[in-house]
């Protein structure tokens, strides 16, 4: 790839970041102002476009490099009214009932269209700002512009007026690090300080996800119902007697067996004749408790010595039911008898849940996979002679020559 076309891969997807991050911001600004009756789309209309029993919302985002300025002869300006010009013309915005938005990170130079645009009243002149692109459209010779000034040009003057009426230019807006500054002010009150970056970034991580799906055409909108349910589920999940599971985690449902032959708690399972099935979820099991625990530990989000707790009584647990079968079977047993007291242990690990990290917190896999991170440690096992045979497996003994 040439250096041009990495730069413009790079500010495209600069572009696409802001875009849905912008998006984040002004959905969850809407829902605290406006309520839930509403949905948010990217890419259909415009930009960002929001529905509403008021109206509609379009906006068109523009993410520039400090000190760029947006002049009567720029093609973010006359790229935007082309879109809003065909959009008049097409019928498919009604000025009446549509407010317009440029949002850009450049600034504006005085007495252009973009000053008279702004929102401040004491600012903003729609007849000023027509007669600057009025004037634009007859001087320029820049044949980037051209469609864009004849898309102009199919208006009258009083359709002018009526879409330059609708819209609101916004200058030396914030770019994507100031708006993800500004999202995380929604959740600063009420959230413990090392939680707040976890919850940007499942956030961020899942609001992503519904504009690509927007982008893809699998969702008309995103429904404000679902963003709020969403962060809901997030503050519940991060309360003291809870801990967040992570839906790509728990949904994780495929694995390579090929790997774990070697593995302790592989073996573990073997002596107890577990069959495949079983042993393929226990994998599982194992890849999300580790996977799960690893991303609390990384972001803070458990006490230190929660997760040895959490384990010291697991241990005990077992010990209790481990113990009660293993006194049932005489030294003389058979290896059968021994197996099947080994797959009574391992059917209490899959069905008895007894001891979740917090109380709230009892996804089935954290308890099950922990158990699987001890056998692997050789703090628990379900044969009856499981530690014998892990001497065996570590310590082989070799043959006399």
């Amino acid at each position: 790839m040439s250096s041009d076309s990495k730069f413009e891969a790079s500010a495209s997807a600069l572009g696409y970041a802001y875009q849905f991050r912008y998006s984040l911001h002004r959905a969850l600004e809407k829902i605290q102002t406006t309520g839930l009756d509403w949905s948010i789309s990217i890419e259909s209309a415009d930009d960002v476009e929001i529905i509403d029993g008021a109206g509609r919302e379009l906006r068109q985002l523009k993410l520039r490099k400090e000190g760029v300025q947006l002049t009567d002869y720029s093609t973010d300006l006359w790229k935007t009214l082309r879109i809003w010009s065909d959009g008049i013309f097409k019928k498919t915005i009604v000025t009446s009932e549509t407010t317009l938005y440029l949002i850009t990170t450049a600034e504006l130079t005085p007495d252009s269209a973009g000053y008279f645009l702004q929102p401040d009243e004491a600012k903003r002149d729609i007849n000023k700002a027509k007669e600057c692109l009025d004037t634009a459209a007859k001087k320029t010779k820049n044949q980037e512009l051209k469609k864009a000034v004849e898309a102009y040009g199919k208006l009258t003057d009083q359709t002018k007026l009526d879409l330059l009426n609708s819209v609101h230019v916004l200058a030396k807006s914030d770019d994507n690090d100031a708006v993800l500054e500004r999202i995380k002010k929604f959740f600063r009150v009420g959230t413990r300080g090392n939680h707040l970056d976890y919850i940007m970034q499942r956030l961020e991580g899942w609001w992503f996800q519904q504009c690509m799906d927007c982008m893809a055409g699998k969702r008309d909108g995103i429904n404000a119902a679902d963003l709020d349910a969403f962060t809901m589920e997030l503050r519940d999940q991060l309360r003291p007697d809870n801990l967040p599971i992570d839906s790509a985690i728990a949904s994780e449902l495929q694995v390579d067996l090929d790997k774990f032959f070697d593995r302790i708690f592989y073996h573990q399972l073997s002596w107890a004749s577990i069959s495949a099935k079983r042993i393929q979820t226990a994998v599982r099991d194992y890849l999300r408790a580790y996977t799960q625990r690893s991303q609390w530990l990384r972001h803070g989000l458990v006490l230190p010595g929660e997760i040895d707790q959490f384990e010291r009584r697991l241990v005990e647990e077992w010990e209790i039911v481990f113990d009660r079968i293993a006194d049932e079977i005489s030294p003389e047993a058979a290896e059968a008898e021994k197996i099947a007291a080994a797959k009574e242990v391992y059917r209490w690990v899959e069905q008895a849940f007894p001891a979740p990290i917090r109380p709230n917190c009892t996804e089935p896999f954290v308890t099950r996979g922990s158990y699987h991170l001890l056998a692997d440690e050789q703090r628990v096992g379900w044969h009856p002679e499981y530690v014998a045979k892990l001497i065996a497996l570590l310590e082989p003994v070799s043959e006399s020559v």
